[in-house]
């Protein structure tokens, strides 16, 4: 079940996800890729009845099917996706159906601080982890890609629509920290918002968001009943400058986010007038705003560009 609070023993697993799995394993680290000491290992190909199968066996796999989001979308697993496939005669992993399903579920557990990595991409990552999707928008998204079996289609939206709705339903903290999101990724996330009814705190700290970000995720927030328990915003060291500060200014005024008791939004761009705006409506809600050491816009650019340059070598 997923989100359910785990007893002792806690039994990790790694998840690969796509079709070969041979000459991908030492490019990975396990010590610092996979959890310490012993753990699972789950490989849909190799540990799924493939056909032809007997009844018995045919009922394991429509089972094994039905609770597939659960293996990659856990927060106890690391999935290890197989992206190249040049010497494979197949298509690339991101044009396949089920490769899109599993990696769309597996950063759903992004979410969750671990001292490991929960999402690997087995041949180096160089780009910019997505965000969880809303049900309708990976729909869109799935009748795009390659299924050997095209029936499967309809069934994958239907369990990314089940996973993705139980993992941001459970969710108490997000933490999606220095994961390069910029505007793109925050307006992506609150569209996902309206799921996460049990989340308490939401921690964007240290990503490249700016204006546009803030003020989707200000408008998410300002929706009735979303996020009703949220008690902290986190966005220190972003790039949102005061017409953000503004946007979220506003949805305060208007009651957004009922439990919020804090904030924090040092290391922006955040000027005097905008800073002002935030001090008195937080003062007027009782919530504890940070807004110490704005930076020039250009020299927070300057930072952050430091930063994710030398995180990519």
């Amino acid at each position: 079940v997923l989100h359910s609070r785990c007893v002792s023993p806690i039994i990790n697993c790694v998840c690969f996800s796509g079709k070969k799995m041979a000459g991908y394993y030492p490019l990975c680290n396990p010590a610092a890729d996979f959890p310490a000491g012993e753990f699972a290992v789950f490989y849909d190909f190799c540990s799924l009845y493939q056909k032809e199968r007997n009844e018995e066996q045919q009922t394991a796999f429509d089972t094994a099917l039905s609770v597939m989001g659960s293996w990659y979308a856990h927060r106890l697993t690391t999935t290890v996706a197989l992206t190249d496939c040049a010497d494979t005669g197949v298509l690339p992993y991101h044009e396949r159906g089920w490769p899109t399903f599993e990696y769309s579920t597996s950063v759903m557990k992004m979410s969750s601080y671990r001292n490991w990595n929960q999402l690997i991409d087995a041949v180096g990552h160089h780009g910019v982890y997505p965000c969880p999707m809303t049900p309708e928008d990976f729909a869109l998204r799935i009748k795009l890609k390659h299924f050997t079996n095209g029936a499967d289609c309809e069934m994958v939206s239907r369990l990314y629509c089940e996973t993705v709705s139980s993992v941001m339903g459970g969710l108490e903290v997000g933490s999606y920290i220095r994961l390069n999101w910029g505007d793109a990724e925050a307006q992506h996330l609150a569209r996902v918002l309206p799921l996460a009814t049990r989340m308490l705190r939401l921690s964007l700290m240290g990503n490249r968001i700016g204006c546009n970000g803030a003020e989707a995720l200000a408008a998410a927030i300002s929706e009735p009943d979303v996020l009703p328990c949220l008690e902290e915003l986190a966005l220190r060291g972003n790039l949102i400058a005061s017409k953000g500060a503004f946007c979220i200014a506003a949805a305060l005024r208007i009651g957004a986010a009922p439990s919020l008791t804090k904030l924090s939004l040092e290391l922006n761009s955040i000027d005097s007038a905008g800073r002002a705006a935030l001090r008195e409506r937080c003062r007027s809600r009782g919530v504890r705003v940070k807004l110490e050491l704005q930076l020039s816009r250009r020299m927070n650019n300057t930072l952050h560009s430091i930063l994710y340059a030398e995180s990519s070598m």
